[in-house]
């Protein structure tokens, strides 16, 4: 029950959050939720995933199963529909909630805000006001979040960021969240959503090395 109640919290403040950051797409079009989750933040998500499969179905042909997709006649082309909902549903549960500030202090990412009077601490306020212990110190908190210094204009002007999309370790709107933002920043981005990968680093290194090539030339 508990579980429940605390997912239940952070989807109702979801929304709040999103729409603070004033993200655009890349044709200026601003991505937002509304309170019931629904909006064009959401739809956003469902396209990135769409095109991944698209991506990989090129690739793979036959070999690729639609389990989550349906084709579909739009006016005089047929196009793949996603079944977002039921792609949700299949994701394994891999952490407790919260999944990475944890009420009693017993995650890894508590011990890396600790310091010499406390071994772990808390770094978001849901969890502090529900758990026990303390809160790290708000400069402490800040230099964590890459959000912060996206108009640093000192900063790194490409990224290349990938997300398996059978990642259930970590949202995909969290790395989504942050291409965008950097690109509502002006930097150049290189964004993709592996279907099928899950949560690990070996996505495409020989697509890797050729990015690198193309940036620092």
């Amino acid at each position: 029950a508990e579980q429940k109640e605390l997912s239940a919290a952070l989807k109702s403040a979801f929304p709040a959050y999103v729409n603070s950051l004033n993200l655009k797409d890349a044709k200026g079009r601003a991505l937002t939720l509304e309170p019931s989750g629904e909006g064009s933040f959401k739809e956003y998500v469902k396209k990135t995933l769409s095109d991944s499969f698209a991506a990989a179905k090129s690739r793979e042909k036959s070999l690729l199963k639609p389990e989550f997709f349906t084709l579909e006649t739009h006016g005089c082309t047929l196009e793949y529909d996603f079944k977002f909902e039921d792609f949700v549903l299949s994701m394994p549960r891999a952490k407790a909630t919260p999944a990475f500030d944890g009420l009693e202090l017993q995650n890894p990412e508590n011990d890396f805000f600790g310091d010499a009077d406390a071994a772990a601490k808390h770094f978001t306020e849901f969890s502090a006001k529900r758990g026990t212990g303390e809160i790290a110190d708000a400069k402490i908190i800040k230099m964590a979040n890459a959000m912060n210094y996206l108009g640093n204009a000192n900063a790194a002007k490409f990224y290349r960021i990938r997300h398996g999309a059978a990642d259930s370790d970590t949202a995909l709107a969290v790395p989504l969240i942050l291409a965008l933002g950097l690109q509502n920043a002006g930097k150049t981005v290189d964004f993709a959503v592996p279907w099928g990968q899950g949560h690990g680093g070996d996505y495409d290194l020989d697509e890797l090395f050729r990015w690198i090539d193309r940036v620092v030339k």
